[in-house]
């Protein structure tokens, strides 16, 4: 009888949490407008995000996220689309978003 393999890991790339002071801002739609829903950020990669957010978004649902860091003044701009969601508690979600195009080298360096 043989023992069962544990599932593989099936992500496109290695999440990492992020370092140092890390900001986030996450807002519905891709437009940029509307308030910040972002209350903190649980990790990153090059392909997608986790984060605590407000309640009001959905599966399916696109959003722009900006993220910055204390150590560089420039902010990056990501449009994602939330891939699941958790609901913690009547006013927060969990979410993970896999980003339109992937984070570079260099953005990945800045952030973890």
């Amino acid at each position: 009888m043989s023992t069962p393999t544990p599932h593989p890991n099936r992500r496109g790339s290695i999440r990492k949490k992020p370092k140092g002071k890390v900001q986030i801002e996450c807002r519905k739609g891709t437009t940029g407008l509307g308030s910040n829903l972002a209350l903190m950020i649980w990790d990153i990669s090059q392909t997608g995000a986790c984060l605590v957010a407000q309640a009001g978004l959905e599966v399916q649902d696109d959003v722009e996220l900006q993220l910055s860091s204390i150590g560089s003044p420039r902010k990056v701009k990501i449009h994602a689309t939330v891939v699941w969601l958790e609901q913690l508690d009547p006013q927060r979600v969990s979410i993970g978003v896999r980003f339109h195009k992937p984070l570079t080298y260099l953005d990945m360096q800045q952030f973890t």
